[in-house]
């Protein structure tokens, strides 16, 4: 009988560590480090965003990887102490350069000058970090102007350089390769900002509300993307930008869970806002809707609504379906300058996988950014 229950016992735990979550592991001295990409990144003490924060990370600043698992990374911050953070805000400094999905041929660059050398290739044997200067730049296939464009990056973004060639870089970010002129990056470690944006934002206050939370799912897109996952994930990182331009943030919530709508409203106003901005993503019956919209229920709300919506689809380049009016209770009961802005639909299947991509998240945090700069720049 002692046997049988022995037996039972192990085949059980077999079974419940096939289910649990396996991440990978670095050994101890292995030399594995990341760059923080981002001017603040928060490290938690779990895998998760309900975990409590631990420290602050900031940009530029060098860790020690511990292990992977999913889409966090666990870092040593301190000789006995160990958090974790995303992938997505940091860059593997020790990243070996991989085989391009096309290797360029040994012809003359279109943008080389006649007299210039000919396919001058450097491989450096680890990535090297870099940020881009330009407010959009293009990623192409090949280092070649007429290449087809496979991404786009937006201004102050981190990227690993893996290879130069003429006037061209070989580039990665957030697990796209490809290349791109090197003259819109830099490559002494600081971060291209636009002159004067963040004195419009020096000691503005600021709510940031990631709709839903915790048994409020959303809605869920059509290849099940939870509505609150992505709102959390677009608010963290414009919190992380109106942080560094010194701006006074809130967030209705942090992590996954369940905040009545009158208490999102109550934060607005117990902090006298200067800006409440609600964040959601939409969905229809009919799957074929996409675009951004905006709203706002008073008229005082309404520049600030225009403003906010009209950066946001510039920087992503969404269907624009306008700013209108709409009945919704946190810009409703709010007294302060409130906004709902929905940021694309997650019941279409095509959108739903540009608005999951890391390129469209940190754009839609850029074009809100900036229409936050807009606004106070022409409201101060």
């Amino acid at each position: 009988m002692k046997k049988k229950s022995c037996l039972f016992l192990v085949i059980v735990i077999l079974i419940c560590q096939a289910f649990l979550p396996h991440g990978k592991a670095y050994a101890a001295g292995s030399g594995e480090t990341v760059t923080i990409g981002t001017d603040v990144v928060n490290i938690r003490s779990g895998p998760d965003l309900s975990y409590p924060l631990t420290a602050i990370a900031k940009r530029g600043e060098k860790y020690e990887i511990v292990q992977e698992q999913g889409d966090w990374i666990e870092i040593r911050f301190a000789v006995s102490k160990t958090g974790w953070l995303v992938k997505w805000l940091v860059v593997k400094d020790n990243e070996q350069a991989q085989p391009t999905a096309a290797t360029p041929k040994n012809t003359q660059n279109s943008q080389s000058s006649s007299q210039g050398p000919l396919n001058t290739q450097v491989k450096p044997a680890a990535a090297v970090i870099g940020y881009v200067n330009a407010d959009t730049l293009n990623i192409r296939l090949e280092p070649s102007a007429t290449s087809t464009v496979v991404g786009k990056l937006g201004i102050g973004t981190m990227v690993s350089i893996y290879n130069s060639q003429n006037n061209w870089l070989e580039i990665g970010y957030a697990g796209l390769r490809g290349w791109v002129i090197s003259e819109f990056i830099n490559r002494d470690g600081q971060t291209a900002i636009k002159a004067g944006s963040e004195n419009y934002l020096q000691n503005k206050t600021i709510v940031i509300d990631p709709g839903h939370g915790g048994g409020d799912n959303g809605t869920t897109g059509a290849n099940g993307t939870l509505e609150k996952k992505l709102t959390l994930k677009t608010a963290y990182l414009l919190y992380d930008k109106l942080k560094a331009a010194g701006a006074n943030v809130f967030l209705t919530r942090n992590s996954d869970t369940y905040l009545s709508l009158s208490s999102r409203v109550m934060m607005g106003q117990v902090n006298q806002a200067d800006a409440f901005i609600s964040l959601h993503y939409d969905s229809n019956h009919d799957p074929t809707l996409r675009g951004t919209t905006g709203y706002y229920y008073h008229a005082y709300q309404k520049a600030l609504a225009v403003a906010l919506f009209n950066a946001t689809v510039e920087k992503t380049k969404l269907i624009n379906r306008g700013v209108r009016f709409g009945d919704y209770h946190v810009i409703r009961e709010n007294s302060q300058n409130a906004v709902l802005i929905e940021l694309g639909y997650l019941s279409n299947p095509e959108e739903e996988a540009i608005l999951n991509s890391n390129t469209y998240q940190a754009n839609a945090a850029t074009g809100l950014y900036n229409g936050l700069v807009q606004y106070f720049k022409e409201h101060n």
